[in-house]
């Protein structure tokens, strides 16, 4: 077996990697954007590739994707599919189209392509249905752990994995988090908590809060919170379509069906989300969530708002547009989002420094990440005892070469000194 990282073991971001059996089959992992720094590329190597395997829909991991031949087969989790889907159709400025179907995958069912064995293992991320892949051939194996976390609302899964892998040759580790963190808030129900509690600290105010779209474990945190504190929940509709996606699936989240969800549809500001709902909902197979997202009995206006926005917690992005249009004035802002988008290196237009320096916005920053923290890392790598491991998915390179006792006796793998390619 032969392991190419072609990108992402020296950064976050940009992940993409190839696996290759000695007779010559290939798959690929994730074939990503950058986060930041130089632009990624595909790799040569993807075009003669017998399949893709996706492990979860955010763009570091996908955002390529969509410049594969079409003649490679793709594969991904049936949940991805449509996220992904509905993030290209309502982000078509960000990312390249992807005009294909997926095959899809299940957790714990082996994959064959050709001599190669891939087996997905559902995760805890930042996004519903992200995986791990024990991949096998020659006698040998990789784990790709993905993106995933311990502290969620699936932290089962990873209890899961170490039960079914013993002893990869090679743990592909997401080492995000490596480095210990202090004060940092661990868990979706701490985060509820905390959130919570700053609702009720301001119950004669308005709350808006700020969070991803497809993040879903986050969307029940706020959910939560503010049925609480007896609020409504108020989203556009992007954020409503996730969910409902969510919901045809099977999974039990926030619907604007239920009493205490509502979607802000009918108002001008909703204007550009509505034609693109119009234009993608036949592709994307939401015909009855177009059906219903106009109904007064499933949306509010900024009228509605108005009259008495404290009743409500408004997860709208859109912050200064729906405050003039409710006529808010002092208000509640909770961001729930990577701390590094409030700098000026992502934050280019100003808009969270326009937020932030406002006195009549109370700002607070209440997150979780996506990406276990250093010590349950550490127990991740401890309990499948790999014979090597390779931090992926880190820009903490220096702290790990400083601190190699981290990972006890495991050998730490440097791919620099091969050229980024091993034989397993």
């Amino acid at each position: 077996m032969k392991l190419i990282i072609h990108r992402g073991d020296k950064e976050i971001g940009g992940s993409c990697i190839e696996i290759r059996s000695n007779s010559g089959a290939s798959i690929f992992i994730d074939a990503g954007l950058e986060l930041y720094g130089e632009k990624a590329k595909l790799p040569k190597e993807i075009e003669n590739t017998d399949a893709i395997f996706l492990s979860h829909a955010h763009p570091d991991h996908f955002g390529l994707l969509g410049r594969v031949s079409q003649n490679i087969p793709m594969y991904c989790g049936e949940i991805t599919e449509s996220i992904l889907q509905i993030m290209i159709a309502f982000n078509g400025d960000k990312f390249d189209k992807i005009d294909r179907k997926f095959l899809h995958f299940k957790s714990g069912e082996e994959v064959k392509i050709k001599d190669i064995s891939i087996t997905p293992f559902l995760t805890d991320h930042s996004v519903p249905d992200s995986y791990a892949f024990l991949v096998k051939t020659d006698g040998k194996a990789v784990l790709y752990s993905g993106d995933f976390r311990t502290g969620g609302r699936k932290h089962n899964c990873i209890t899961r994995i170490l039960n079914a892998v013993k002893k990869p040759n090679i743990l592909i580790a997401d080492c995000t988090c490596i480095e210990p963190r202090e004060g940092s808030i661990k868990t979706e129900e701490e985060l509820a908590e905390k959130i919570t509690e700053t609702i009720s600290a301001n119950s004669n105010l308005p709350v808006f809060a700020i969070c991803s779209a497809i993040n879903v474990d986050r969307i029940v945190t706020i959910y939560k919170a503010t049925r609480r504190n007896k609020r409504i929940f108020v989203c556009d509709i992007y954020t409503a379509l996730i969910l409902w996606a969510m919901g045809k699936s099977g999974v039990k989240v926030p619907q604007i069906t239920w009493e205490y969800v509502k979607v802000l549809s009918r108002d001008d500001i909703a204007k550009s989300q509505r034609v693109l709902l119009e234009l993608s909902f036949k592709k994307l197979g939401f015909k009855d969530f177009r059906d219903i997202i106009y109904r007064k009995n499933t949306s509010i206006t900024a009228e509605e708002i108005s009259k008495n926005p404290h009743k409500y917690l408004l997860k709208l992005n859109r912050v200064r547009d729906i405050q003039k249009a409710c006529g808010i004035g002092k208000f509640v802002l909770i961001y729930s989002m990577w701390s590094g988008y409030l700098t000026p290196e992502f934050d280019k237009r100003g808009q969270y420094r326009d937020l932030m320096g406002d006195t009549n916005i109370i700002f607070e920053n209440l997150h979780t990440g996506g990406h276990s923290a250093s010590e349950d890392l550490k127990r991740f790598i401890s309990g499948l005892d790999p014979e090597s491991l390779l931090p992926f998915h880190t820009n903490s390179q220096e702290y790990i070469s400083q601190n190699p006792d981290t990972f006890g006796n495991i050998n730490i793998l440097n791919l620099s000194e091969c050229n980024q390619e091993l034989e397993v």
